[in-house]
């Protein structure tokens, strides 16, 4: 009977741990593979304080459900189900690296990502440059990050408009100078002014928060992602089994040396043994 991939990996991993570190990546197949879900999973990521968990409360208009207020709240990834898709709130990756060591497991499974920024802090701090390069590597290409990456400008309702404008056109020019490429799905949303006009039942508000229309960009792209799930799982799956064969493959390479010199001690003995 054959073997699964990873009882595969399994066994050779092990013929080679004595000689090479592959236990991370290893336990990350594991994982990716102990938590696949048929739904596709919408993430949530960004640092602390920029607005994720309001967010996630002004898409599934509840206003407590993901905890929010002064102090940092979420420190573990909570993930609400619903009928279409999964929502992850994540912890901001710039508080402590237990925060951050949490969060990645989410990302490693994100079909779709939202990263928050607060506007009113204006441009992208560079913990946020680094932190979306970062966020590249847990997807199989470049290609299939940028198609799956949401730009959400939040706290909207504290900046007048042409300065939201103006913060706007700075994190595009940024996001091109940085990592050279342009922002496709961009949304500045007012999480707090969706929220109030529901409890209070004023329509205007909700209508001017922005929330309507990333809804609506979600819902459309599910479909989407519900197609390509087991695609981009499989793509994991072999990138991370490609980088433990690598691991093999390099340290077999790097002993080619010893063998060829062992061998040529063989041929030298054999030689005077057959001559002497």
């Amino acid at each position: 009977m054959s073997l699964t991939i990873i009882e595969e990996l399994t066994d050779v991993s092990q013929e080679f741990k004595p000689y090479i570190n592959v236990d991370e990546k290893m336990e990350e197949l594991q994982q990716l593979l102990n938590t696949f879900v048929s739904k596709p999973a919408i993430v949530t990521a960004g640092i602390v304080k920029s607005g994720k968990s309001s967010l996630l409360n002004a898409l599934v208009q509840k206003p407590e459900y993901f905890p929010t207020g002064a102090v940092r709240q979420t420190t573990a990834n909570k993930v609400l189900e619903l009928d279409d898709y999964f929502l992850v709130d994540t912890p901001g990756v710039n508080a402590n690296q237990e925060d951050t060591d949490e969060a990645i497991k989410a990302y490693k499974q994100a079909d779709l990502l939202l990263f928050v920024h607060n506007l009113v802090d204006g441009e992208l701090q560079r913990v946020e440059v680094e932190f979306i390069k970062r966020l590249m590597q847990y997807f199989p290409t470049k290609d299939e990050f940028w198609n799956r990456f949401v730009f959400v400008g939040s706290n909207r309702h504290q900046l007048e408009n042409e300065q939201v404008s103006k913060i706007t056109e700075i994190i595009q020019e940024q996001i091109f100078r940085e990592l050279d490429t342009k922002i496709d799905v961009f949304f500045t949303v007012d999480s707090v002014s969706y929220l109030r006009g529901m409890i209070e039942e004023k329509e205007k508000l909700r209508e001017s928060s922005g929330i309507s229309e990333l809804l609506f960009y979600i819902n459309g792209k599910n479909q989407e992602l519900k197609n390509k799930k087991i695609d981009i799982f499989c793509e994991r799956v072999h990138s991370i089994t490609t980088k433990i064969e690598e691991s093999i493959r390099n340290y077999l390479i790097s002993r080619l040396p010893d063998v060829e010199s062992l061998n040529a001690k063989k041929t030298k003995v054999y030689k005077r043994d057959t001559y002497a």
